[in-house]
């Protein structure tokens, strides 16, 4: 773990991009419309087949991403490369599974992973459908409560490997969509991400220190994580709000001037807080300034006062309410 620390973004995107190539990981965002056929199996539109060419449909039944890295997943305990079970059904990979079950070893087996980004806005009861349970560490292959299901398309039978893992991230600031199912959240571990102000140090400001510097707004920069921090803070402390809504670092991952940092302020991150405070323009004030009532933002201008001359005075003025 210690060595992933050490990683760059550049590096951590190259070791991703590297192992995603060789099949042991796979990513996907999930939607209202993502379906069970799409995740699991289903009958789709044969795209490739001939007969599409002269008007005529023709229909296949086709592997859904987790049923694919699944089969990866087992056919590398019984020594199958990617590429090789790539180029076989599931059905055929556990079979050849079954005739070597007993000296099957999962214990230091690759590991494989799908990551599902936005996992609460799918509907998790229709996308996983019956796998919910086979996801538990006692139901999976050669687990001390193995469980075997039938699929419903293909009658195949299917049973989830203990080398597969499932990364989800889900955001709970967005109150729009449903949250987990209790069905399906105790079968996950949650780690709260918050925003890492190390991050924004080390890879916005420290690494382009020299362009920023160049176009004047490294003393900006810094003033402006510093200003987040304490804008946080005090949204982490308003029980109406929560700290599940604080600002993330990443809105200041592609700033290089002045201009940019002053639509991310002045389009992004004070809109955010009128939506969060419901345009209370005192409470506004009072998570930005601790103040009432302020020039910067108010009632009757809202947001107009802020300019690319005064970014720097009202950065300045929050970070001098914290004292």
């Amino acid at each position: 773990m210690n060595a992933f620390n050490n990683l760059s973004n550049e590096e951590y995107t190259e070791e991703f991009n590297r192992v995603r190539d060789e099949g042991k990981v796979e990513f996907i965002t999930f939607h209202p419309s993502y379906s069970y056929e799409e995740f699991i199996e289903g009958i789709t539109v044969d795209t490739e087949s001939e007969s599409l060419k002269s008007g005529n449909l023709g229909y296949v039944l086709k592997e859904g991403i987790f049923k694919k890295i699944c089969k990866r997943a087992l056919a590398a305990v019984i020594g199958m490369s990617i590429n090789e079970a790539n180029e076989k059904k599931w059905i055929k990979v556990y079979n050849e599974y079954l005739t070597r079950k007993d000296e099957a070893d999962f214990t230091d087996a690759t590991k494989f992973v799908l990551i599902i980004d936005e996992i609460n806005r799918g509907d998790m009861a229709k996308i996983f459908g019956e796998l919910i349970t086979l996801l538990e560490t006692d139901k999976r292959l050669k687990a001390e409560n193995e469980l075997i299901v039938t699929l419903p398309a293909s009658g195949d039978f299917f049973g989830v490997p203990p080398n597969i893992y499932i990364i989800a991230t889900m955001n709970t600031a967005d109150r729009s969509i449903a949250l987990l199912d209790v069905a399906l959240r105790r079968r996950f571990g949650f780690i709260e991400m918050n925003p890492d102000y190390e991050v924004l140090e080390k890879e916005c400001i420290a690494k382009n220190k020299d362009n920023l510097e160049k176009e004047g707004i490294y003393e900006l920069m810094v003033n402006s994580k510093e200003s987040i921090k304490i804008i946080n803070e005090r949204i982490s402390g308003d029980k109406a709000i929560g700290r599940d809504r604080q600002i993330g670092h990443s809105f200041f991952f592609n700033v290089s001037s002045k201009t940019e940092l002053l639509l991310v302020w002045k389009y992004e991150i004070l809109p955010l807080l009128e939506e969060y405070c419901y345009s209370n323009y005192t409470k506004i004030n009072n998570i930005l300034f601790e103040k009432e009532d302020t020039k910067w933002i108010n009632e009757a201008e809202g947001i107009k006062y802020l300019n690319i001359d005064n970014l720097d005075k009202m950065i300045k003025e929050i970070n001098e309410s914290r004292k």
